[in-house]
Parts: C-alpha cells; structure tokens; sequence
C-alpha cells in the first residue's frame, strides 16, 4: 500500500486532491494535515511513500517543512502544489529539495502526472511553469527592484528598504513605532514571500534593489515608493 502525506491549507482543496489521489492509486493510505507541526509528527509516525505540500500552511510556510522532511529523508520525494509561480518561490523550492512543483491553476490530470513522475525518480514541472522559468532565463534570471517590491505590503516595504540601509531590527522598529518582535515578524514574511532560505540573502538583495531606487527616495524623510 502507498501511503501519502497532504498537506495544505484549504480544507476544499485539501478534500479534492485527496479524491483525485486516491481515484488514481486504489492501494494507498492518505493522510491529511493543515500545519507544520502535525504534519511533521504525521510524516514521522507513517513514513510516508511521498508528500504533497503547499506553500501557505496554518501558522507557518512550505519550506520550512519541505527543510525538515528533507534533512529526515532526502529519498521522500516531495511535489509542491501551490499558488505560487514565481520564479523566486520554485527556484527556492528546488534548491530545498522538492522532486516536482505545480502550480494550483494547472488541471487536475497535471497534479496526478506529477505524482508519478516523483514516484519514478524524475524531477516533475510542470508546463505552465516551464514556461514562467524560460521567460525568467531570458529576461535575465534576476528580478528587478519594481517586481520584488510588488510583492510587498507597504509595511513590508519600510522594513525591507531599511533593511537595504543596514539598520537593525530595532532601529527599524524605532523609525516605524514599533516594536523590533513585530520588525523581525515582517522580516520572517518578507524572506518567505520572496522565497529567501536565509535573512542574510534577504538582506543581500535588500541592498541592491536599495541602491537601485532613485535617489530622491534614499533621504530618510521619504516614504519607500509603492508599486
């Protein structure tokens, strides 16, 4: 009997691939989780044949799951199934671990075309995000100031651009009125969303697109621009 581990947020879409599961595998064991941690006990206790992750869980991300299930058993393969097509959320899903990535918009059959690849051994992406990745290539393969900036709440912007200044979390708090917990939070939704495995890369690339504004946006006074 195959066995599998769902984790995802969305109970509806949890249930539907789940249906869609196990329609295709007649002999399988499927487990479902909305959070880290109870899929990390789920993923211990049945050993499970592969692992179908979201990105979005309940309290915390995909990736730092997709860490831990990969530093466990790196022979788990794990296909990602998210909302997620940029670039930036793959490439750092691929460089984790994951065995395949399909986007929520792509058809049911691709979900199950996936899963059997992994199970194969192979490497699974799927067409839609083939071709996101060979436009990604040929712009360049790095996003620009205005794209990384668009992900970004406007709170997530102050933090980010000043981060791209050197300060700490709690000069950045000191300048926003708020506490440096509530700066580090931010710091901890920014690297996620710009699918970052490090703070130390997040600060990187927080440099550069600062160097990248214009310069009437670099004088402490002005308010980050909002895309």
């Amino acid at each position: 009997m195959l066995k599998c581990l769902l984790v995802d947020d969305h109970p509806l879409i949890r249930k539907s691939m789940a249906m869609l599961i196990r329609d295709e595998f007649l002999d399988i064991r499927c487990v479902e989780s909305d959070n880290e941690a109870d899929a990390w006990a789920l993923f211990t206790k049945i050993e499970p044949d592969f692992v179908v992750l979201d990105l979005e869980l309940v309290q915390s991300n995909g990736f730092s799951l997709l860490q831990t299930i990969k530093s466990h058993n790196v022979r788990t393969p794990v296909l990602v199934v998210t909302m997620h097509e940029e670039v930036e959320y793959l490439s750092h899903a691929f460089s984790l671990g994951a065995n395949g990535y399909v986007s929520k918009r792509d058809k049911p059959e691709v979900l199950l075309k996936g899963i059997h690849c992994i199970l194969r051994g192979e490497k699974f992406l799927s067409d839609l995000l083939s071709s996101a990745m060979i436009t990604h290539l040929k712009d360049g393969g790095e996003p620009s100031s205005k794209t990384v900036l668009t992900k970004l709440t406007s709170r997530e912007q102050d933090v980010f651009l000043r981060l791209g200044q050197s300060f700490s979390s709690q000069e950045i708090g000191d300048h926003l009125g708020i506490s440096f917990r509530t700066v580090d939070t931010h710091i901890e939704r920014i690297r996620a969303k710009l699918g970052l495995e490090s703070r130390h890369k997040l600060i990187c690339l927080a440099v550069k697109v600062y160097q990248e504004l214009p310069p009437d946006f670099k004088e402490m006074g002005n308010n980050p621009p909002t895309f």
